[in-house]
């Protein structure tokens, strides 16, 4: 799945809590007011510092910036894991020490006491670090797969393969985890993480109560030593937990990362709104898993021990050295008592319940941290020599998790920074400038955006193509052509016997075809579609094929995977265009108005038509709201250009169909 290197260097980060626990960025946090001269200067720049790009520096730390002890700014993406971890750990420690008291002792005073306060904090401490250190590693290692994959610029199939995903249902979509390595690797992952916060769990347990009974063998009077049939019950749980767990992470697609509309909400805001809304949702799942265990347990528990116990002991004694137990005992009496009496019981069954809401509650609440710390925006730029130069190197990168920081970041300063505008209005002396470079970024984007959607997802050739001068190849599409030409599929006879036996052939197929097509109408075919009810053939199409909703993802995927840039382009222009009216001094971008413009309502109309025919199909598809929200920035970034220049819309030499969607929108705008 990953690289030994790539494992080892995250295990380190993890290790150095919190000094590094963020490797990929350890960016300074900058507030937006700027520091005294005495508390940071920058010194003059090295031989190649001068060049910082955006992933410069958010991977590294700045050497040419200089700052006094006295106030050394904490790093923000290191700081946001460290809280990560600070908040999970808290929240690991309520969970189990919740999930493992005794609730027939009640609040006694032994539960106040400092040394039960203590040695329930430590085993948290080590749950914490058997079971959630794990899932953070997975999401860290998934985060750095992407830069893999974007600094090897992958090959071209995989490329092409990325961008033409072929819509799929939840059949295909299964299927495809199921072949996938990577779900088997993360469902052991998850599986061993929830075997050893088991262990933990029923260790604490055993060290506040005498009669837990999750011991691995137990003894009885007349039979001896035997299987414990409720740890067994406890460890089945946590595996097959851990591992659906894993398949469910996969099935949302939470190793994607996704990035925030709002700019303006805080961390903590959609945490909480995050949490309210996943932690409930898990526990939900954790409670159906156990539920289904139970059941599976119950009904083929018999069967499975009388297997196992009818191997010959040669071959149970080799099991046993696999799983590292002792050969000198004989096991298979031990498991014919298995059958002889019932262990599951009602309480049983509620503390392993408890168990599995717990961890289950646990991971979710890492999880949904890990979700918004890791992509919420920053401002990084300021600190650079360069800020707007740094800040474009960044919409230019490779790297789509720093290409999000700074398209974000874009927005949001300069919406907000007359400063940071006024460093492009005068930057009038180089060539190409500052706003010249913007221009060709967010303009490069939003073409790339509809031109995705106009070729249906295939990508472009950008190598020159020949083209041919013949009148068929300009009169006709190039399928026609293959079935008009009559030499492709007909040879030339070369005798007349020849040619009558080929003419009779022909004709005879012909013939044939066309008495089939007449002759047996195609509502006379018999099928499951005849059988079956209406209702159960749609089901059963939806689960193989995939309903309405699934398709339409699926399109979304393929023809709008990066629709959060163009949206997040076209507000960035809008702003830096709109305030250009009253502070553009030089009036340096008046004259690339008209062309934004037109590239933004060009691009509008792209999506809008695309979201025209997705609502054909289902308007409840998750992916089709987040669609509609970022066809709706678009209008916005459109509207905010009008609202500055529709006095001067007269002017602009812009084509009809531009024309007719701009006089709508100002209309809309009264």
């Amino acid at each position: 799945m990953y690289s030994p290197e790539v494992i080892y260097k995250t295990i380190v980060d993890i290790v150095r809590f919190p000094h590094n626990i963020l490797s990929w960025s350890s960016t300074p946090k900058i507030e937006m007011q700027a520091r005294p001269a005495s508390k940071l200067t920058i010194r003059k720049p090295d031989s190649g510092v001068s060049n910082t790009t955006y992933a410069t520096l958010c991977k590294v730390c700045i050497p040419y910036i200089h700052i006094s002890s006295a106030e050394k700014p904490q790093l923000v993406l290191r700081k946001r894991m460290s809280r990560v971890l600070v908040l999970s750990l808290v929240s690991k420690i309520a969970i189990f020490a919740l999930s493992t008291s005794n609730v027939r002792d009640g609040f006694s005073a032994s539960v106040f006491s400092i040394v039960d306060k203590l040695t329930r904090i430590l085993f948290a401490l080590l749950a914490f670090i058997l079971a959630d250190i794990p899932v953070i590693i997975t999401r860290k290692l998934a985060l750095l797969s992407s830069f893999f994959y974007v600094n090897n610029a992958y090959s071209l199939t995989k490329q092409s393969a990325k961008s033409q995903p072929a819509p799929v249902g939840p059949s295909k979509h299964l299927k495809a985890l199921l072949l996938d390595q990577k779900t088997y690797n993360l469902a052991v992952t998850y599986a061993f993480s929830a075997i050893a916060y088991g262990a933990v769990y029923i260790s604490c347990l055993s060290a506040y109560e005498d009669e837990a009974g999750f011991t691995p063998f137990t003894s009885h009077i007349r039979r001896g030593w035997q299987f414990n049939e409720r740890f067994i019950f406890l460890f089945l749980n946590a595996a097959l937990l851990g591992a659906v767990y894993a398949l469910r992470q996969l099935w949302n697609d939470r190793f994607v990362t996704r990035f925030p509309s709002n700019l303006s909400s805080s961390i903590s805001s959609r945490a909480q709104s995050h949490l309210k809304r996943n932690v409930p949702m898990a526990m939900k799942f954790a409670l159906i898993v156990v539920l289904t265990v139970l059941s599976s347990y119950l009904l083929t528990k018999k069967s499975i021990y009388r297997t196992v116990a009818s191997l010959s002991l040669a071959t149970f004694r080799l099991v046993c050295l696999f799983l590292f137990l002792p050969t000198n005992i004989s096991y298979r009496p031990h498991l014919f008592t298995l059958l002889r009496q019932n262990n599951v019981t009602f309480g049983l069954v509620l503390r392993t319940t408890v168990f599995a809401l717990g961890l289950v509650s646990s991971w979710e609440v890492t999880n949904t941290l890990f979700d918004i710390y890791s992509v919420h925006p920053i401002i990084i730029s300021k600190i650079a020599p360069n800020p707007t130069d740094c800040l474009i190197s960044g919409m230019q990168s490779t790297d789509f998790y720093y290409k999000y920081f700074a398209y974000l970041e874009f927005v949001k300063v300069f919406s907000s920074s007359q400063e940071r505008r006024q460093e492009v209005y005068k930057d009038i002396h180089r060539k190409p400038s500052s706003w010249d470079k913007i221009l060709s970024v967010a303009v490069q984007e939003l073409v790339e955006g509809r031109t995705k959607v106009l070729t249906k997802g295939v990508p472009t050739n950008k190598t020159p193509t020949v083209v041919n001068s013949t009148p068929d190849a300009t009169t006709s599409s190039s399928k026609l052509r293959v079935v008009d030409n009559q030499e492709i599929f007909k040879r030339n006879p070369k005798s007349t016997v020849d040619n009558f036996i080929a003419d009779v052939q022909v004709d005879k197929k012909a013939s044939m075809f066309s008495k089939q097509t007449e002759t047996v109408p195609v509502d006379q075919g018999i099928g499951f579609d005849k059988i079956l009810s209406p209702e159960i053939v749609k089901t059963l199409k939806n689960s193989i094929y995939g309903n309405e909703e699934s398709n339409v993802n699926a399109k979304i995927r393929l023809l709008a995977p990066d629709i959060k840039l163009v949206s997040l382009s076209s507000l960035g222009l809008a702003y830096l265009g709109a305030a250009s009216i009253q502070e553009d001094e030089f009036g340096l971008i008046q004259h690339n108005i008209p062309q934004v413009i037109h590239e933004v309502t060009s691009t509008l109309l792209t999506y809008e038509e695309l979201q025209i025919d997705l609502e054909k199909l289902t308007k409840n598809s998750n992916h089709l709201k987040e669609y509609s929200t970022r066809v709706q920035e678009i209008q916005n970034a459109l509207s905010i250009l009008l609202f500055a220049f529709k006095d001067y819309v007269k002017s602009f030499n812009l084509d009809e169909k531009t024309q007719k969607r701009v006089e709508l929108a100002i209309k809309e705008m009264k």
